[in-house]
């Protein structure tokens, strides 16, 4: 997350790579968000960016008021239950719209917690990944889904052995790298 020191007398600018969660205050300022080639523009709201470089796409999901979600001359305002999906990897000024969308699996990172509703197992690993600063052999990872809140603050073991125990599966963590048996 990058801002200034100070902000100008009618702008709040600032820009992420990654993930965060933002409460903004209604203000006469603008309060924007840059990330890339994406700018979300609020007044007053409850939202989260997801905009890790190495995701094909950045995800803007609405908790609370209104955004509006600009690339190039492309722009949509979302509502409350709504994720704006831009795929970063594409050139085309294009913003795709997702309703009711499950925002406080989304969101609940920000209060210690891992929340799978329905979650691909791939989705569940780049999360592990990114959390717990390990890779994953990608190669054979399966299409299956989980249901599920783990806390952040136990062992990337303790998340694994939670997998192993309502599936077939089987991990092996060598140094920084986890791989399936």
């Amino acid at each position: 997350l990058r801002f200034p020191v100070s902000f100008s007398d009618n702008d709040r600018t600032v820009e992420i790579n990654g993930e965060g969660y933002f409460e903004v205050a209604k203000s006469r300022k603008k309060f924007k968000v840059l990330t890339g080639n994406t700018t979300v523009e609020v007044l007053g709201t409850h939202f989260n960016v997801n905009a890790y470089e190495n995701e094909f796409a950045n995800t803007i999901t609405l908790v609370e008021g209104s955004v509006k979600v600009k690339r190039g001359k492309a722009s949509l305002i979302i509502k409350p239950g709504e994720q704006a999906i831009v795929n970063s990897a594409v050139a085309k000024e294009e913003i795709l719209l997702k309703s009711n969308v499950d925002a406080e699996s989304l969101i609940a990172w920000k209060d210690g917690q891992f929340h799978f509703n329905n979650t691909d197992l791939k989705e569940i690993m780049r999360q592990l990944e990114r959390w717990y600063d390990v890779d994953v052999d990608r190669n054979i990872i399966p299409n299956k889904r989980f249901n599920g809140t783990i806390s952040r603050n136990v062992k990337l073991s303790e998340v694994l052995a939670m997998i192993e125990l309502t599936s077939n599966l089987h991990f092996k963590i060598e140094g920084r790298k986890i791989m399936m048996k």
